[in-house]
């Protein structure tokens, strides 16, 4: 999967009234709310780690963990902004490319595009600790196992560790997941 469409974008002023959020720095996550996402996991880390934002989007609509995990925690906590799900890229774009870092809790997935954007965009990636998410990453990201692995990592993150795997993510991402590559490989195995 490609990621390279995805493309930095400056926040504009309609946004941020739409989004208060965006007038603060804030960490990002994205999944669709099925309990393999380990949404739960994020939403409690950011609840015992409150010196930090977090943006989470997600239909969360679709499902009963979805519905339960929105009317537990919408608008009672106020480092944690739950967002219904975005479809138009631009908005999308301008919400996650200017976040801290991103974290990927989806665990039972191949390459997941939402991964795969985020390091297309430079982002540092804080991953569930399974082997699809390290081999997408080469390895490089940081990885949690469970509620207190997450929040060990949250609160020992540097801006410095931030800024080398941004480094680390967005030259792996420019290596393996351009679209160029990808229909390069496609095409290479149909000739």
């Amino acid at each position: 999967y490609g990621g390279d469409h995805s493309q930095k974008k400056n926040i504009n002023q309609d946004l941020y009234k739409k989004f208060p959020f965006l007038n603060e720095k804030y960490d990002f996550s994205m999944s669709r709310a099925k309990e393999d996402m380990k949404i739960h996991l994020v939403i409690e880390a950011y609840k015992q780690s409150t010196n930090r934002n977090i943006v989470i989007i997600s239909n969360w609509d679709s499902s009963e963990y979805g519905k339960n995990l929105y009317s537990e925690n919408y608008n009672k906590f106020t480092n944690i902004f739950l967002v219904n799900a975005i479809y138009d890229l631009d908005i999308l774009n301008s919400i996650r490319s200017n976040a801290s870092l991103y974290i990927h809790s989806h665990s039972l997935c191949g390459t997941a595009p939402s991964l795969v954007e985020a390091m297309c965009l430079g982002l540092p990636i804080i991953s569930i600790d399974v082997p699809q998410n390290r081999f997408t990453t080469e390895n490089m990201a940081f990885y949690f196992e469970d509620l207190n692995s997450l929040i060990l990592l949250l609160d020992s993150l540097s801006e410095k560790k931030l800024e080398e795997n941004s480094s680390k993510m967005y030259k792996i991402a420019k290596m393996r997941y351009s679209w160029k590559q990808i229909a390069l490989k496609y095409e290479n195995c149909l000739s």
